[in-house]
C-alpha cells in the first residue's frame, strides 16, 4: 500500500514508519534459585532456637548465635535485592525507553499545538463576530451584547441558525419581562433597572419586596419621628405657658409690693388705655375635625385668624395668588 502524503509533504504518522511497540522475545518467571531449599533449612535450624531456656545462665552463647542469625537475615536480604534487581532491569530499560518514545512524540505535538490554537483562536473570533453583526442588526440597546453572549455559542457544533435564534428567544424574554415589571406600582423603574443589570425577573421581584418594606419602614419611621417631635413640642409649649404665668404673676406681685410701698394715696392714677393685643402666629399639626374645632373655639373667644399658605419657592406662591386672585406682595414667611 503506497504511503499518502499530505497537503505539507509529510506522511501522517499513523501512516508512516512503524511507531508501534511489539514484543520479540518474551520469558516469563524463569530465574531458577535454591530458595525453596534454603527455606526449609531455614525452618529446620531455627526450630533449634524456639526453646529459649536453655540459654539461661549461657548469655554469651545466646549473643553469638543472635548475631550469627542476623547476619543470616542480612545476607538473605542482599541476595533477594541483587536477584530482584537483576530481573527488574530489563523492564527498566523497557520503561525509560517508552517514556523517550513518548517525550518525542509529546514534544513535536506541542510545536503544532501553537499553530492548532491560533487557528481556533481565529475561527473563535470570526465566529463572535458573525454572532455580534447579527445582534447589531436586532437595534436592541437595553443591555449589551457581552450580558447576552454565551460562549457555549463558539463550540464546533453550535450553528448560526440555532444561536440566531436563541438571540431572538434572549430579546424576546426580556422584552416580555420588562413589560411585567412595568405594571408594578411605585417601584417599577428600579425594578427594571434592577432586572437589565442581573436579567433574572426572579431576583428583580425580590428586590421590589425589598424597595417596598424598606419604603414603609422609612415612612413608619417618618410618622413615629413626626408624633414624637409634636409631643416634645406639647410639653416645651406648656413649659413656656408655665413660665410666662410665673412671670405675670411675679411682676403682679411687685406692682402690689410697689403700690403698698408708696401708698395707696400717692400712688399715681394709672394710665387708662385700650387693653394690649398681641398678633402672633402658631402652627397646628391636627386632624381636620380637631382644626374645625380650633376655629370654632377662636372664635367664640373673639380672637380673629387668618390662614396662611406657604409655599416652598415664591414662584408657587406668586401662582397661587394668580389662581385665587389674591392681591398683595409676597412675603417669606419663617416657622419656629
Amino acid at each position: 500500500m503506497s504511503e499518502e502524503l499530505d497537503d505539507t509533504g509529510l506522511v501522517p504518522v499513523e501512516n508512516g514508519m512503524d511507531l508501534e511497540i511489539k514484543i520479540i522475545k518474551e520469558t516469563i518467571g524463569i530465574i531458577e534459585t535454591n530458595a525453596l531449599e534454603v527455606l526449609a533449612n531455614a525452618k529446620k535450624k531455627c526450630e533449634e532456637y524456639k526453646d529459649v531456656t536453655r540459654f539461661i545462665g549461657n548469655e554469651a552463647i545466646a549473643k553469638k548465635e543472635k548475631a550469627s542469625l542476623n547476619k543470616a537475615e542480612k545476607k538473605a536480604a542482599e541476595i533477594a535485592g541483587a536477584i530482584r534487581k537483576k530481573w527488574l532491569a530489563p523492564l527498566e530499560l523497557f520503561e525509560e525507553t517508552m517514556k523517550a518514545v513518548r517525550a518525542e512524540f509529546k514534544n513535536a505535538s506541542a510545536g503544532l499545538d501553537v499553530v492548532v490554537k491560533k487557528a481556533e483562536e481565529k475561527e473563535n473570533e470570526d465566529k463572535a463576530l458573525a454572532i455580534r453583526l447579527y445582534f447589531n442588526t436586532k437595534n436592541f440597546d437595553l443591555v449589551p451584547f457581552e450580558q447576552l453572549f454565551n460562549d457555549r455559542w463558539l463550540l464546533k457544533g453550535s450553528k448560526m441558525k440555532d444561536i440566531e435564534k436563541e438571540l431572538d428567544e434572549k430579546i424576546d424574554k426580556i422584552y416580555s419581562e420588562i413589560q411585567v415589571l412595568e405594571r408594578i406600582p411605585d417601584h417599577g423603574t428600579a425594578a427594571k433597572a434592577f432586572y437589565l443589570e442581573h436579567l433574572d425577573i426572579g431576583r428583580a421581584l425580590t428586590e421590589v419586596d425589598r424597595l417596598k418594606a424598606a419604603a414603609e419602614k422609612i415612612a413608619r419611621e417618618k410618622v413615629e419621628r413626626e408624633e414624637r417631635e409634636a409631643a416634645a413640642k406639647v410639653l416645651e409649649n406648656q413649659k413656656d405657658l408655665r413660665n410666662e404665668e410665673r412671670q405675670e404673676a411675679k411682676d403682679e406681685q411687685i406692682k402690689d409690693l410697689a403700690a403698698e410701698a408708696l401708698g395707696a394715696a400717692e400712688a399715681p392714677e394709672p394710665e387708662r388705655k385700650g387693653p394690649d393685643l398681641l398678633c402672633t402666629s402658631l402652627r397646628f399639626k391636627i386632624k381636620p375635625d380637631t382644626y374645625r374645632d380650633l376655629r370654632a373655639w377662636l372664635s367664640s373667644r373673639g380672637v380673629p385668624y387668618k390662614t396662611v399658605s406657604l409655599f416652598k419657592t415664591d414662584e408657587d406662591a406668586a401662582v397661587f395668588m394668580e389662581r385665587e386672585a389674591i392681591a398683595g406682595e409676597i412675603y417669606a414667611a419663617v416657622i419656629h
